[in-house]
C-alpha cells in the first residue's frame, strides 16, 4: 500500500511539472533587437504600479531612434487594411502629431484659409449719376485671397423714384457680374409708363464661379438705356470652396 501510494504521488508531481512546463512553453520571450525570435501567441499587458499616484507619472515606454536615414522611425505598426493600427482610450489632443489623413481624407482635401471662407460687400444705393442725370451703379468686392469661389450678387433696379412717368414705354436695365474672365449678366425691363410703383421696380440676381490664382476682385456693374433709374440694395457674396469645376454645358 505504501509503495503504491508513493508511486502514485511521484507520478502526480511529474505530471504537474510537465503540465506547468507545457503552459510556460506557450509564452514567448520578447527579445529586443530580434526580427525572427519574437513570435508571441498571446496578448501582453503591462500595467504601471504606484500606490500613491495610481500609476507612473512618466512615460511607460520610450523608443528613440537617432538615425536620419530615409526609412528611420521609432515605431512601426502593421495590421490588415480593414483593421486600425492602434486603439486609444482618451480624447486628449496629442501634441505634434502629424497625420496624413483625417477621417479618410487627405490634407489636400481640407480648406486652408486663415482669413475666412465667405466674403461679402453691400451698398444700399450704389447709384452714380453724371451731369446729364444719366445714372449707373457699380459695386466692387476686392482683395479676395487666391482660391475657387462661387459668387452671387443681386440688386434692385428702381425707376419708381422718378416723379414723372417716362414717356416712351419700357426701360431696360442690365447688370454684369464679373470675376476675372468669368461673368454673368442679368437684364430686366420695367414699364416706365406705368402709374403703378411696383411695375417700375425689379430685382436682378446673378451668379458666377471663378478660380483666382492670386488675389482678385469681383465687380457688379449696372446701367440702363437713357434714364436716371437707381440701383439699390446691391450685394456681392463670394463663397470659397475646396474645388470647382466650371465647364460649358
Amino acid at each position: 500500500m505504501k509503495g503504491s501510494f508513493k508511486t502514485a504521488l511521484i507520478a502526480a508531481v511529474v505530471s504537474a511539472v510537465v503540465s506547468a512546463s507545457a503552459a510556460v512553453a506557450t509564452t514567448s520571450t520578447f527579445i529586443l533587437g530580434s526580427t525572427t525570435a519574437n513570435v508571441p501567441d498571446a496578448p501582453t499587458a503591462v500595467t504601471a504600479k504606484n500606490v500613491s499616484l495610481g500609476g507612473l507619472n512618466a512615460k511607460m515606454l520610450q523608443l528613440t531612434n537617432n538615425s536620419t536615414g530615409s526609412s528611420a522611425t521609432a515605431l512601426g505598426l502593421t495590421t490588415p487594411n480593414s483593421r486600425p493600427p492602434m486603439i486609444v482610450s482618451s480624447q486628449a489632443k496629442v501634441a505634434n502629431l502629424n497625420a496624413d489623413k483625417l477621417d479618410g481624407i487627405d490634407s489636400t482635401g481640407f480648406l486652408r484659409s486663415p482669413i475666412g471662407n465667405a466674403y461679402s460687400v453691400f451698398d444700399n444705393d450704389m447709384t452714380s449719376c453724371d451731369a446729364t442725370q444719366h445714372c449707373n451703379g457699380q459695386l466692387v468686392l476686392s482683395n479676395l485671397p487666391a482660391g475657387a469661389y462661387v459668387i452671387s450678387a443681386k440688386t434692385i433696379y428702381n425707376y419708381a423714384n422718378q416723379g414723372a412717368v417716362l414717356a416712351g414705354g419700357s426701360m431696360i436695365g442690365t447688370c454684369t457680374l464679373s470675376a476675372g474672365i468669368d461673368s454673368d449678366q442679368a437684364q430686366t425691363e420695367v414699364d416706365a409708363q406705368s402709374e403703378t410703383v411696383g411695375a417700375r421696380i425689379q430685382t436682378l440676381p446673378l451668379q458666377v464661379v471663378h478660380t483666382f490664382t492670386s488675389s482678385g476682385q469681383v465687380i457688379l456693374a449696372c446701367d440702363d438705356e437713357i434714364s436716371s433709374g437707381h440701383w439699390l440694395w446691391a450685394k456681392i457674396t463670394a463663397l470659397r470652396v475646396t474645388s470647382l469645376s466650371n465647364v460649358p454645358g
